[in-house]
């Protein structure tokens, strides 16, 4: 499994912070979507490959969820994506990262208008920049 400072290291897309998003996820996948699904307790980040957030359990590296998410401006959406990491920074909360499943027309992908919307995402978000080593900060 890849330490956080790898994550870093692959990430090309920028990674932004939409305050106001909640989310329902649901680990597997199965008929009855989102019966017994889980609230997430805080949305970290998001970009169009990707969400990371906060959970009181942990899920698996490699585990497919369903993630169904309300944005600040009613816009809902489904995706479903893969645990890509996870992180146990203090006993009351785990940091997941997720990446979504390809987009497409076919019904194994992602919708493509979600795909747009997460696109159009700058709108709404607060840009995050990346986090530099100790030591490397420019005055």
């Amino acid at each position: 499994m890849l330490s956080a400072q790898d994550m870093k290291d692959r990430r090309t897309l920028k990674r932004i912070a939409v305050p106001g998003i909640s989310l329902k996820y649901r680990v597997g996948r199965g008929i009855s979507r989102f019966k017994g699904s889980s609230n997430a307790l805080n949305v970290v980040n998001l970009s169009k490959s990707g969400i990371a957030f906060e959970l009181q359990e942990n899920i698996a590296y490699n585990t497919p969820v369903e993630l169904r998410m309300k944005f600040p401006d009613g816009k809902k959406l489904e995706l479903k994506g893969r645990v890509r990491w996870n992180k146990n920074e203090d006993s009351a909360a785990t940091l997941v990262g997720v990446q979504f499943n390809p987009f497409g027309e076919h019904n194994k992908y992602n919708p493509l208008h979600a795909l747009e919307y997460l696109r159009s995402m700058k709108d709404q978000a607060i840009e995050l920049k990346p986090e530099q080593p100790p030591g490397s900060e420019s005055n």
